[in-house]
């Protein structure tokens, strides 16, 4: 769990992939169902960031913890152990 918002936000990093029909697409590993798309890597920037904003409001309202690196590591390997 992060002690506050901010900790959040810079733990956790954005990952851009270039997509065959042009443009790229942003998600945000760490916060399961965060992502967006642009035409350009600079809109895909400014895109990601009002969904990682949106994303982390939507968590609070409803309550939800928001992973920790720890979190999302464990669950990787005991997913990948199976």
């Amino acid at each position: 769990m992060y002690n506050n918002d901010q900790d959040c936000i810079t733990s956790n990093k954005t990952v851009f992939n270039p997509c065959e029909e042009g443009g790229c697409v942003a998600k945000v590993p760490m916060l399961l169902g965060c992502l967006s798309q642009g035409e350009t890597i600079s809109e895909c920037m400014e895109e990601v960031e009002t969904v990682r904003s949106l994303w982390l409001e939507s968590t609070q309202i409803q309550h939800r913890s928001i992973p920790s690196v720890e979190m999302v590591t464990q669950k990787l390997r005991s997913m990948s152990a199976a």
